[in-house]
């Protein structure tokens, strides 16, 4: 059989959108080769890419992690505050622009907390907004367990935080990918 050449500049049939899990991991591996690709061309990012974790991972693990004997320590202050690191990075449009903007919400949270100084220090309004901070509930916690007291209700509530916030900014910073990947 012999093809014309109307058959050989028709259009090809358009495939339909992928969806789903195989779509996700397809395009979230695409993505990630973009980016090594963009990294190897930049040297300074790449090493501060690679350095920054690391350095905290150890920071956490060896200078905080031998005074703190909770298990699972390091992945509690990191894997539900990264989803919210994650949700702003897609959310802004620039490298820079995603490491400023962390700070904005963690530097106020971490100081308005009992991590620093008692809430009871603190002015009156301020103080209940410390008090329920997630960065007291686990200091607190972690304080107690480190000390050998009992840690009464922070524990759980330390937890529910994490998980609070990891269902939530996952959620999001999945939906936003999803969504900015569709354009």
């Amino acid at each position: 059989m012999t093809t014309t050449v109307a058959e050989l500049v028709a259009p090809a049939e358009r495939e339909e959108t992928p969806s789903g899990l195989v779509w996700l991991v397809r395009d979230s591996w695409t993505e990630a080769l973009r980016h090594l690709r963009a990294l190897l061309r930049n040297p300074e990012l790449l090493m501060f890419a690679t350095i920054q974790p690391v350095m905290f991972v150890l920071l956490f693990v060896y200078v905080f992690g031998g005074a703190i004997e909770v298990p699972g320590y390091p992945d509690y202050f990191s894997y539900a505050f990264s989803w919210i690191q994650a949700w702003m990075g897609l959310s802004v449009g620039s490298v820079e622009a995603a490491n400023s903007a962390g700070f904005l919400w963690m530097f106020p949270l971490t100081f308005v907390s009992s991590a620093f100084v008692d809430p009871s220090t603190m002015p009156e309004w301020l103080q209940p907004i410390a008090r329920n901070n997630p960065f007291t509930i686990v200091t607190n916690a972690t304080r107690a367990l480190y000390n050998g007291r009992p840690p009464g209700s922070d524990l759980w509530v330390a937890i529910a935080w994490a998980s609070g916030i990891t269902v939530v900014f996952a959620g999001l910073a999945a939906r936003k990918f999803i969504s900015s990947a569709a354009r």
